[in-house]
């Protein structure tokens, strides 16, 4: 069906003169600007999801103070972790927000059914607490509106001293918001009792071709015969274990091994390189800051439509960091001739030991995190960089001259 439908819009495109599509794609280029530019509004807010740092006994009455706050002013009802229901009933302030039925509880469980009830959600804590606000929600996210209370704050650029005025704002003027792209990570199991026998079994053999079972030469071959490569997701080969949505990152690494990792990395079905290192970061322009950056790989402002590919410890000179357009399905396989098995985690949890012939398949979600701006996507990232990163900041360069009557101050005082 995905090859029909491919084959229709390459014959409507090709039957399209190249000056209107050129004029379509400008047409694009621009609507995404002005989403950009486009405000959330929340006159209408009538559910509020606070996500406060479970860790942090310390924030536990400045979230009863942010509750009592909406409640009074907004009238809207408020999501209260349920792990920390028996910390907020105890207080004295907390009970009298009880009686009109305004606090409610969220678990984990829940989530799934409240994407489309929440207007609005609040986060106490630091980058960590964003990143679990995003993962509770696996599908739509409703927009998160980040208080600074952790070490970093990358992504919380909002003062809870000045919360009032903030929400206020956000109320009556609306905000602009950064979205926020995310992966969608498939795992693959391989199935080794469907494909012992590749002469026999010829449902495997597009997805053994295509997957690194065979040399650089046969792929190059195999290419050349235009092998039919839709059968790669044929489910008697490889499995699905589990689908989800990552906003910072994917890991692939060597684990507790002392061998370096053989990864095989694919783009859109075409072999790309292999491997050889301690691991590989495959980071959105979001987790660009994160693990990405100690790793040597290049900080990209949000609301560029890249994947970020870093080897980490790469044995050779020349693996360099790469961006890849987020169009591409990226793939990494564990390669049957790896002395090793490895190891991938998701935003740093959900780790789980990959197999030799397992892959993992990453393409860009249609799922974005939509945060709230301070000011705008840019002033607020260039901000977190000098804030967080100390961005090109240093002394600055001594003129080979001072004028003495100059009204500017000497640079050697």
């Amino acid at each position: 069906m995905s090859r029909a439908i491919g084959m229709s819009i390459h014959r409507s495109l090709s039957k399209t003169p190249t000056k209107k599509i050129i004029e379509t794609s400008v047409n694009v280029r621009e609507a995404a600007k002005n989403i950009g530019k486009v405000q959330f509004q929340f006159a209408d807010m009538k559910n509020v999801m606070v996500i406060q740092k479970t860790t942090d006994d310390s924030l536990i009455p400045l979230s009863i103070e942010l509750c009592s706050w909406l409640i009074n002013q907004h009238k809207v009802n408020v999501y209260m972790d349920s792990t920390l229901k028996n910390d907020f009933e105890s207080s004295l302030k907390f009970k009298d927000l009880m009686v009109d039925d305004k606090v409610r509880y969220w678990n984990q469980d829940s989530t799934i059914n409240l994407a489309d009830v929440i207007d609005l959600i609040i986060t106490l804590g630091g980058d960590g607490t964003v990143l679990h606000a995003a993962w509770l929600f696996q599908k739509f996210v409703p927009p998160i509106l980040p208080f600074h209370f952790g070490s970093l704050g990358f992504l919380t650029c909002f003062s809870f001293a000045d919360y009032k005025n903030n929400l206020k704002r956000l109320v009556e003027e609306g905000s602009r918001f950064n979205l926020r792209m995310r992966f969608e990570c498939t795992i693959y199991r391989y199935n080794p009792k469907h494909s012992t026998n590749i002469d026999e079994d010829s449902t495997c053999r597009p997805c053994r071709k295509s997957l690194s079972l065979k040399s650089p030469t046969d792929r190059f071959l195999d290419e050349l015969l235009q092998v039919d490569l839709d059968e790669v997701d044929n489910p008697d080969c490889y499995k699905v274990e589990n689908t989800l949505q990552v906003l910072n990152e994917v890991m692939i690494d060597r684990g507790p091994s002392s061998y370096m990792s053989i990864l095989e990395l694919y783009g859109n079905l075409r072999h790309l390189t292999t491997v050889q290192a301690d691991g590989l970061a495959i980071a959105t322009p979001t987790g660009s800051t994160a693990y990405s950056l100690s790793a040597g790989g290049s900080i990209v402002h949000p609301e560029v439509p890249a994947m970020l590919v870093t080897p980490i410890c790469p044995h050779t000179l020349s693996f360099r960091p790469m961006l890849l357009p987020d169009s591409m399905e990226l793939r990494v396989q564990i390669p049957p001739d790896s002395r090793n098995r490895a190891w991938v985690c998701f935003d740093g949890r959900n780790r789980v030991e990959l197999r030799q012939g397992d892959y993992i398949s990453i393409v860009a979600s249609k799922y974005p995190v939509p945060t709230l701006c301070l000011e705008d996507q840019t002033s607020d990232w260039f901000h977190s960089l000098i804030r967080c990163l100390k961005w090109n900041q240093r002394e600055r360069q001594r003129p080979f001259f001072v004028n003495s009557e100059s009204n500017s101050p000497n640079p050697y005082s």
